[in-house]
């Protein structure tokens, strides 16, 4: 009898990366709605909870006050005890019931709490970033015109840089992808990196902004180890934005006040779908 072979099978690649990319933009973009959710379940929770622990508690009252007639009112110590231990008894009763109470409440508050701090911070992102697009596209339209030509761009990146100067206070965030300063305007960051990296970054950017139909600028930090940025998930790229399937971004070479090189990263930015119909606020609003 011939043995059965089995052929084998290839499991698909599993690309965490990505995987945990698209995790964390889906809990970011619907962080209120599941903090809520929660409350709601943890509510209906310790209701259920307090309703099975209810008859138990009420025959642990029932047998200690039985007790407590049972002991004279000179034994003092004694009466003591015997409180003690219903009190423990109804306590672990009701431990489960008080804790889901209280992250129903902590969920419920962190809903708000989020949903009002992300108003906030549109509207600050808006105020402060909307300013500086718009200085960005006079200054491209009175230098450059609206050809948005290179030495017009490389113009304003220094005139960015030099508001933002690299003293010796001022950290340099090290991304382990080479040792070539670059310099990120709109969070006013520097970091070491390569142009190598950063092109590969920009290019899994455009990619994942056609599949996806959109892309934040903290998917950007992402793949350039970076840490988030605050306004990082309100602000991005939608499919509109990618010219011929490539997001419109780029860097360019300069000098520091110390004649230092440095590298400047050039990009516009809008506010996500998301945010802006939630927020009812918009770049133009």
């Amino acid at each position: 009898m011939k043995a059965i072979q089995f052929k084998k099978v290839k499991l698909p690649k599993v690309d965490f990366k990505t995987m945990w990319s698209v995790i964390r933009k889906t809990e970011a973009t619907y962080r209120p709605q599941i903090l809520a959710g929660t409350a709601v379940a943890t509510m209906w929770g310790s209701l259920w909870l307090t309703y099975k622990a209810s008859p138990k508690v009420h025959d642990i009252l029932k047998d200690g006050r039985g007790k407590l007639e049972n002991i004279p009112e000179e034994n003092k110590d004694e009466r003591k005890e015997v409180k003690k231990d219903i009190a423990i008894s109804v306590a672990k009763q009701l431990a489960a019931p008080v804790a889901t109470g209280v992250l129903a409440s902590v969920a419920m508050i962190g809903s708000t709490s989020v949903s009002t701090k992300r108003l906030a911070t549109v509207s600050a992102v808006l105020s402060s970033k909307d300013a500086m697009l718009d200085a960005y596209r006079n200054y491209i339209r009175e230098n450059g015109g609206e050809k948005k030509d290179r030495a017009a761009m490389d113009s304003f990146a220094k005139q960015e840089l030099a508001k933002h100067p690299c003293t010796e206070d001022t950290p340099v965030y090290n991304t382990g992808n080479g040792d070539v300063k670059f310099f990120d305007p709109w969070t006013a960051r520097y970091f070491w990196s390569s142009p190598e990296a950063v092109r590969k970054a920009f290019v899994e950017l455009s990619y994942q902004c056609q599949m996806e139909d959109y892309v934040s600028q903290n998917d950007l930090f992402y793949k350039l180890n970076l840490r988030d940025a605050k306004s990082g998930d309100i602000l991005g790229w939608t499919i509109g934005a990618c010219r011929k399937g490539v997001i419109d971004i780029d860097f360019s070479a300069m000098l520091d006040e110390k004649d230092r090189p440095v590298n400047v990263l050039e990009y516009e930015l809008e506010v996500l779908p998301y945010y802006r119909e939630s927020g009812r606020i918009g770049l133009n609003d």
